[in-house]
């Protein structure tokens, strides 16, 4: 059976609100066909969202190492 659609309003950077849906959408919480017009630009980090990204990547791979070193599992 499928459920009824509701709306769903997430508040929250920016940035952040492609990687939100698409954890949204892995978990079966929603569904996201994507839409592509010619007035809609695809999706695209700034040069300062790129190094913050990065830098964010780092932490997390040194967090896993750390974690590996002590035995324990993320």
């Amino acid at each position: 059976m499928i459920a009824p659609m509701e709306k769903l309003f997430i508040v929250g950077p920016k940035g952040l609100a492609s990687t939100v849906l698409l954890d949204l959408q892995r978990a079966g919480v929603v569904q996201i066909d994507p839409l592509r017009t010619r007035e809609i630009k695809d999706f695209k980090l700034n040069a300062e969202q790129e190094a913050r990204l990065r830098r964010w990547e780092e932490v997390s791979i040194s967090a896993d190492h750390a974690l590996r070193l002590l035995g324990l599992e993320a």
